[in-house]
């Protein structure tokens, strides 16, 4: 049985039923999230709770630049630094993510999302000089990098299948 599911799996219609399947859990998960994910009150309690200026990008993913180390009046404080030392130099990049999911399961509870993790996905880049402890917080709704994932994997087949149909066609020509 497995061997004809996994069988399955690689052919296109295959592919075609896992991105419908993940289509229809998208669009499930956006029903129920995005009126408080995209909303201004979110991006409001993000400002307050993550002192990080909030925007969306044309896929729908909501971008900011965190730095644990700013006040809200733009100050720089060091009571609040908490550094690891490594190999290379020293850094808090354990402190801010502790710092920004302890925050998160704030908002969570502000807006009553039950396991807004399950929804939400966080993923933090460290940009700027090396350091600095600037990060890149992008939120992004779960299901959404499924779809996309399973929408390219049968993109990628279908076009191999056309390529592989188009030289058959001009060889029998």
């Amino acid at each position: 049985m497995k061997f004809f599911r996994d069988l399955l799996g690689n052919l296109l219609i295959g592919r075609i039923c896992k991105t419908i399947s993940s289509l229809r859990d998208y669009l499930k998960d956006y029903e129920y999230i995005s009126e408080s994910f995209y909303s201004d009150a979110f991006k409001t309690v993000i400002k307050e709770y993550l002192n990080v200026n909030i925007r969306k990008d044309w896929i729908g993913r909501l971008y900011g630049i965190a730095n644990p180390n700013i006040s809200k009046e733009g100050q720089f404080d060091i009571t609040r630094t908490i550094i690891e030392f490594d190999g290379d130099n020293t850094n808090n990049e354990e402190y801010v993510k502790y710092w920004v999911h302890k925050q998160l399961n704030l908002i969570g509870e502000v807006f009553k999302i039950e396991n807004l993790y399950h929804y939400i996905n966080l993923e933090f880049r460290h940009v700027g000089p090396i350091e600095g402890d600037n990060y890149l917080l992008i939120f992004d709704i779960v299901s959404r990098k499924e779809f996309a994932k399973n929408l390219k994997e049968m993109l990628l087949h279908a076009s191999i299948y056309a390529i592989i149909g188009l030289i058959v066609f001009f060889i029998i020509l």
